[in-house]
This record gives structure tokens, sequence and C-alpha cells, in this order.
């Protein structure tokens, strides 16, 4: 319980690099065991605490921490007629939580710890520890090959084709005027992608998992430097059950393999349903059963879909099939809801608003 602080690897000091240096086996025993770094708000790297990489503080001295720094982040932002990252909702907007920032390497932590869902909260796994995020795009991801999924750039590249077909949300988003969500951006593959693509000015980038954004800080680290026609990216910790972000906030939102991983696919479709602007488009990748797995079922005498959705499956589980994951895009309201690839277990749907 002591709390023992660090910064994220990419804003440590130069005495604390050289202690890394002097004791890299410790920083890897850290870094293996998957000890979660504390959440410490949007406040920026000059003027905020350093994250817990240890056991996280507790009580009252936590709580007063990140009240100070929301407090700093949002005078500062103000001092500066910082721009508006995106609209929130009236719950997200004040109080205890902090101001988005266009920093890649600050992490805004918006949450509703009142209305977070069970299930979330009931469905933490290994991939919400460090370690996890880690391997997930070092190991876990290639697995997804044998389903049927292609490359990340293949399907990095397909899904910017689908998200830009549209010419007039293809400006806004080329302007900067329409905001792109990388929703469940797990360690940032994509969202690196969409920042570093010229098509696309700004970006948000949200995931449940406080670790899984780590790496996306990580990975675009300011010691990089911006690439030449960069996006600015804000990234945010979000509730996919309870986004909040304001209706009508985004003219495209992205989910790569990851609806399978939400708590209520239902209640996640309608969340990305109501931030979505009209004519908004939404472009996801997921899962459905293999073949083989999805005649087990059938020989069990479940044959039907529906069954199989309301009794069997629970998150992180694929879908029946291809034409299920069309049919739950249509029950949220989306029109001309299109199922562009079902090889194997990999499907890629898109729908418009």
């Amino acid at each position: 319980r002591l709390g023992t602080t660090l910064p994220l690897p990419h804003q440590r000091a130069p005495c604390v690099r050289a202690c890394a240096l002097v004791c890299p086996l410790m920083a890897t025993i850290v870094t293996m065991v998957g000890l979660r770094a504390d959440r410490v708000g949007a406040a920026p790297p000059h003027a905020r605490c350093a994250i817990a990489t240890g056991l996280r503080l507790r009580g009252a001295t936590r709580v007063r921490m990140r009240r100070t720094l929301r407090v700093a982040t949002r005078a500062q932002a103000a001092a500066a007629g910082a721009e508006e990252v995106v609209a929130l909702q009236s719950w997200a907007s004040g109080g205890d939580f902090a101001v988005p920032t266009w920093d890649p390497s600050v992490i805004t932590d918006l949450v509703d710890s009142a209305e977070e869902s069970e299930e979330a909260k009931a469905n933490l796994s290994f991939f919400s520890t460090s370690a996890g995020a880690w391997f997930y795009e070092r190991g876990y991801r290639q697995i997804f090959q044998f389903l049927g999924y292609p490359g990340v750039d293949e399907e990095y590249q397909t899904a910017k084709a689908l998200l830009r077909r549209d010419a007039t949300t293809a400006a806004a988003l080329q302007s900067g005027e329409g905001r792109l969500l990388d929703l469940s951006c797990g360690p940032g593959m994509f969202a690196q992608r969409f920042y570093e693509d010229a098509d696309f000015a700004t970006v948000l980038a949200s995931d449940y998992s406080q670790a899984m954004l780590e790496q996306v800080a990580g990975r675009i680290a300011p010691e990089r430097g911006q690439p030449a026609g960069a996006a600015r990216l804000a990234l945010m910790r979000a509730d996919v059950c309870n986004l909040p972000f304001a209706d009508a906030a985004l003219v495209a939102v992205h989910a790569a393999a990851g609806m399978h991983c939400w708590p209520d696919v239902r209640r996640g479709l309608a969340e990305v349903q109501r931030v979505l602007a009209p004519g908004g488009v939404f472009v996801a990748s997921t899962v459905s059963l293999p073949q083989k797995a999805k005649a087990k079922f059938e020989d069990k005498g479940m044959s039907d879909g529906g069954a199989y959705l309301g009794r069997v499956r629970r998150q992180n589980m694929p879908f029946w099939d291809a034409a299920q994951v069309a049919g739950l895009l249509d029950e949220a309201g989306f029109r001309d809801v299109e199922l562009v690839s079902s090889a194997k277990a990999f499907v890629l749907v898109r729908g418009t608003k």
C-alpha cells in the first residue's frame, strides 16, 4: 500500500528514465504482472501527478488529487480558449469530470460511476490489465486471422473506404468539422492509423479499459513528433452502454472487433445511434460462430439464432451468424444496413443513421 508512483513511460523525467535503465528487471516485472495504472483525468503532463503503476492510491488523498487535477485542467483550458473537443452530455461536462483535450498523451476518464453498467463492471477481464493490453496486439489479435479476419492494414483500408463513401461525410471528416469516434479502440492499432491519415482531421478514441488507452498513449508519444497531415486525437475512457457524448455529436463511429465484447449489445448500438448525427456512418467488425461450433448447437436442437442470443450468448462470445449482426443494426434503427463481409467467422457491417 505504498502507492509508488511513476509517470507513463513517454512522460518520465530524465531521472526516472535513468532509474529504469539501472533496474530494467523491476520495470519488466511490474509490466508483466499487469498492475493497473491509476487514472489521473486529463491534466497536462507538466501539471499532473505521476500515475500509480503499483497499488492504486486509496481514500481521501486520491479523491483530493483527482479534484485538484480537474480544476487545474479546466482553468488552463479556459485561459487558453481551447476548442471544445466534442459536445458532451450534461452529466459529463461538469462537476467531477475533466475536460477532454487534444493531447494524445492524456487520458480523460468519462465513465459515470453512478450509471456504470453492472455488466461492464462484472466482466472485467485479463485485457483490462497492463499485461493483457500489451499482449492483445502482440499475440491475441493474430489469432483472428484463423477466423477470417484480414490483416489490420487491409481491414483499415476497407473501413476507411466505408466511412468515407458518402461525399458529405468524407468532407466533414477531412476538414475537421465532423468527429470520428474509434469506439472500443483497444491498444490503438486503428486509432493510430486514423491519426496519421490526412483524410481524418479530428479523431476520438475510447475504450472501457484504462490499460488499453495507456497502450494508445504510449504508441502515439509526443516524442515521436506529429506526422505530416496528422489529425488531432483525444483519448477517453467511456462505457459503451452510457457514452458521454451529446446527441448527434459525431459524424462517424468505427468499432473494430468490439461489438462481441460489449456487455449489452442492444444498449451499445442504441448509444451509437444516439450520438451519431443524421446521415452519420457506423462501421464495425465482429465475430460470428465458426461453422463447426454452430453445427454443435444445431445438433443439440438450437437452430434459432434468437434462442442462442437470448439463452446462450454472453459477453465476449461470437454472434450466431452474420445475418444476426446485421439484424441487430436494423433493430437499433440504422438505415441501409450492409453486410460487407462474412468470410469464415469475420463479420463487417455498415449502417447509417
